[in-house]
């Protein structure tokens, strides 16, 4: 009887200790990720005083946190709809109304399963920080149990080969990346039966940007696309979109181009820690796109899952 009341004991002892050390690391990772956008808010939530305040304040830090019009009136609309239907008050209903502007993303953080070969061919304009995201994504599927490689396919970018090799090499991630004058479609036909001879399960590949989203990019990346069905059978299993946090609105635009491309699987906010605000991340879920992951910082570690709620909690922490 001793014996197991003690063992209960340890039991929610160790219980309570995962729980704190989860919720510590939990809130750790939102003051770096949405520190940008709670330096926003911070000077904004001090007027506020009362319910009266409240609606003012929250389009205030929502424009402060670059959100575009369409979105802040959306969420306002909805979410004095939600308070006279449910009798909850104000605060609460924002934030259920931010939720279902957010909605796409919840559910959205499940990754691959491991049967196969799959591919995550990650896209996005020049300077967006792909190339360190492909390092970061396969650090974070390496600790998921898969065995990735990065595939070099920018073959527009001078230095783009040899900085990814430089990289992979760094963190102790192969890479494949045949002579530099085979063409990128060509990358990826041969990277197939390379991974395949290697026992690589996960491919990452990096592409190439240009200054803005144009025709001739969209049309090599939707050439690569088949070049991957063609190969295993399937199209690649994800497609990332990479967007820089301080580019704001036009971030969007970026958005529907590339969705040209294909079934665009997620959207990476990258450069999260810098004075971003990441307003942006409502319209483009708005539009159909899930925000999967928040890059951070140089670290290769500093790969985050995103969680609308914490996102949500930055926008509206301090309000009574």
């Amino acid at each position: 009887m001793v014996l197991n009341i003690i063992s209960i004991l340890i039991f929610f002892a160790v219980a309570i200790t995962i729980f704190l050390v989860f919720k510590k690391r939990r809130n750790r990772i939102s003051s770096i990720v949405y520190s940008g956008t709670k330096r926003a808010m911070k000077e904004i939530i001090k007027e506020v005083r009362g319910e009266e305040d409240l609606l003012e304040a929250i389009e205030r830090a929502l424009i402060a946190a670059d959100t575009g019009g369409e979105e802040i009136r959306k969420i306002i609309d909805r979410a004095l709809k939600i308070k006279k239907e449910k009798s909850i008050s104000l605060l609460n209903s924002i934030k259920e109304s931010m939720k279902e502007a957010l909605k796409i993303c919840y559910g959205s953080e499940k990754f691959l399963k491991k049967n196969g070969i799959k591919y995550i061919l990650v896209i996005g304009v020049n300077g967006v920080g792909k190339t360190l995201f492909c390092v970061k994504m396969a650090k974070y599927a390496k600790k998921l149990g898969f065995n990735p490689c990065l595939v070099a396919g920018d073959r527009f970018r001078a230095g783009a080969i040899s900085q990814l090799k430089i990289m992979g090499e760094k963190f102790k991630i192969p890479v494949f990346s045949p002579p530099d004058n085979i063409p990128a479609d060509g990358v990826l036909y041969d990277s197939y039966s390379y991974a395949k001879k290697h026992g690589f399960d996960l491919l990452i590949v990096d592409t190439a940007g240009r200054n803005h989203v144009n025709e001739s990019l969209v049309r090599e990346l939707k050439k690569l696309c088949r070049v991957i069905e063609k190969v295993k059978g399937t199209p690649p299993e994800e497609i990332f979109v990479v967007i820089d946090a301080n580019t704001g609105q036009n971030s969007i635009s970026q958005v529907l181009a590339f969705s040209e491309v294909g079934k665009i699987t997620g959207i990476v906010l990258s450069k999260a820690d810098s004075s971003a605000k990441g307003g942006v991340i409502f319209g483009i879920c708005e539009r159909g796109f899930p925000v999967r992951f928040v890059s951070a910082g140089e670290d290769e570690n500093s790969l985050y899952p995103f969680n609308p709620d914490d996102f949500i909690n930055a926008i509206t922490e301090g309000i009574k």
